[in-house]
């Protein structure tokens, strides 16, 4: 049987694109799944902003400077008084005048997962999705992952496309010419 591949071939220009895009594309799977199974079955309660945390500028190459906008926030969970810090939202360079986030005192919602309490976002205005908008890094890995798999789909078939289905071999002889007495001729 002749080698379907150059030598190395595979090994050089194609498992590496597999070894980078199966994980990815796994890990994506399994970060968006945790996602959704959250936003399914959260509970939703109401909580009070006990104190506003601004954190560290964060610069950009262009000189623009972001700020991350956490809360200390007392809910009720499974009958437990519950204070955890939550991201309530962030402000970048362009929009820090007109940053609108909660301040100590409000009320806002709050969803917690019941099986871990601890575990809690603010509620969008417009509900909890049953199917939510993935987060940044969970599209990346999805992107990337299927970047690297359609490059590997490509080098297999630039290399080597598909075998005919007539039983016929690369140099074009049938598979019943190759017996005994033809190889020796």
């Amino acid at each position: 049987m002749a080698t379907w591949f150059p030598a190395g071939y595979f090994r050089r220009h194609v498992l590496p694109l597999l070894g980078i895009g199966l994980p990815l594309l796994a890990l994506s799977i399994w970060l968006y799944a945790g996602q959704t199974s959250f936003a399914r079955r959260a509970a939703v309660t109401t909580g009070t902003v006990q104190e506003v945390l601004r954190g560290a500028p964060i610069y950009r190459q262009d000189g623009q400077a972001s700020v991350t906008i956490n809360g200390r926030v007392r809910y009720t969970a499974n009958n437990m008084e519950i204070v955890n810090l939550i991201p309530l939202g962030s402000c970048g360079a362009g929009l820090a005048a007109t940053c609108v986030f909660s301040k100590a005192g409000d009320t806002i919602k709050v969803a917690y997962d019941p099986t871990d309490v601890g575990r809690a976002e603010v509620v969008p205005w417009s509900g909890l999705p049953t199917w939510p908008v993935p987060h940044v890094w969970i599209s990346v890995a999805a992107l990337i992952s299927v970047i690297c798999l359609i490059a590997a789909g490509i080098n297999v078939m630039a290399v080597r496309p598909l075998r005919p289905l007539n039983g016929r071999r690369h140099n074009g002889r049938s598979r019943q010419s190759d017996s005994s007495d033809d190889r020796k001729t």
